[in-house]
């Protein structure tokens, strides 16, 4: 496996949340990484006691740790392009996770596995299904696996029962965007836990995931039309179609697991949940109208996936 990894994480008054998810962190099998952290909460979480001494640990442990102080709350589109161009180490794999999740221990491992190497460690298995030629993933062949512009997992409840499906039932996409009589449906199965695991094409990835610098290059970054400071909404799945429009695969591994932890305010959750709930509406809204005329102009991109 080639390539260091960095992990970035923004955050906003969530201190408990965003201590187990650096804790999680800290004991993941993937070691290459480095962490850039963009904090625009009110006090900052490395002010407090058990935040500050586990940054000092992940240092001790020979990751990189930048640590910015930003009060200029300008949307987390804007906020995860910011940790892009604040990273000092400019590696070209950046995992974006958001500061309630708690990953697997091997988490980091598998998307790295995927998006360096293709489906190499998965057709034995079995848990590749995709075209083959001469018993080869095409993901793993040269010039596919460049293709692979991000790789995610799925994100079921940390305090819920695993609500368990069959892979055996999805198609070739794990989940789908359909278009249809001027309208977007985007279908969402990564709250779910699935077996057996599957590495499958996906339309678009939820919240916490892998990209290549290079691609987010290719695409401007992330739309900061997308996902205003009351509401993060869309924002993962406005990046996931300017991926495959710009010629990009996306996968996702269904054995890769980064829980979500639920938080009633923080982050891009305001404590207003009427102002939060409306705000919805209006990325909704907004959301629909651009792709609307996006599609029309050039075309469903995932439409080439079949061919």
């Amino acid at each position: 496996m080639n390539g260091r990894l960095s992990v970035h994480v923004c955050t906003y008054n969530r201190v408990g949340e965003f201590g187990m998810l650096l804790s999680s962190l800290r004991f993941q099998t993937f070691k290459d990484w480095d962490l850039v952290i963009i904090d625009q909460s009110e006090t900052p979480s490395k002010n407090y006691k058990q935040i500050s001494d586990i940054l000092t640990r992940l240092k001790l442990d020979g990751h990189g740790v930048k640590y910015v102080i930003d009060q200029l709350r300008k949307g987390i589109s804007a906020t995860r392009n910011k940790a892009v161009m604040e990273d000092p180490w400019k590696n070209e794999y950046i995992v974006r996770l958001d500061d309630d999740s708690f990953c697997e221990i091997d988490y980091l491992e598998r998307l790295m596995k995927i998006v360096t190497k293709g489906c190499d460690d998965y057709v034995e298995t079995g848990e590749c299904e995709h075209e083959r030629k001469e018993g080869e993933c095409k993901f793993s062949m040269m010039g596919f696996v460049e293709k692979i512009g991000a790789v995610g997992g799925i994100v079921p409840l940390l305090g819920s029962p695993n609500i368990i499906r069959d892979t055996r039932f999805l198609k070739n996409n794990f989940d789908e965007i359909i278009y249809n009589d001027g309208r977007i449906t985007v279908t969402d199965n990564g709250g779910y836990s699935w077996l057996p695991n599957k590495v499958l094409l996906s339309h678009h990835l939820r919240s916490c995931f892998l990209f290549r610098r290079s691609a987010w290059e290719k695409v401007n970054g992330f739309s900061e039309d997308m996902g205003g400071s009351i509401s993060g909404f869309r924002e993962e799945t406005d990046f996931s179609i300017k991926l495959a429009q710009a010629g990009y695969f996306l996968l996702l591994d269904t054995g890769a697991k980064a829980y979500h932890m639920p938080a009633m305010t923080g982050g891009a959750r305001g404590t207003n949940q009427e102002e939060y709930r409306n705000a919805l509406a209006i990325n909704e809204e907004h959301f629909q109208r651009k792709f609307k005329y996006l599609f029309n102009k050039f075309g469903n991109p995932y439409l080439k996936w079949e061919k």
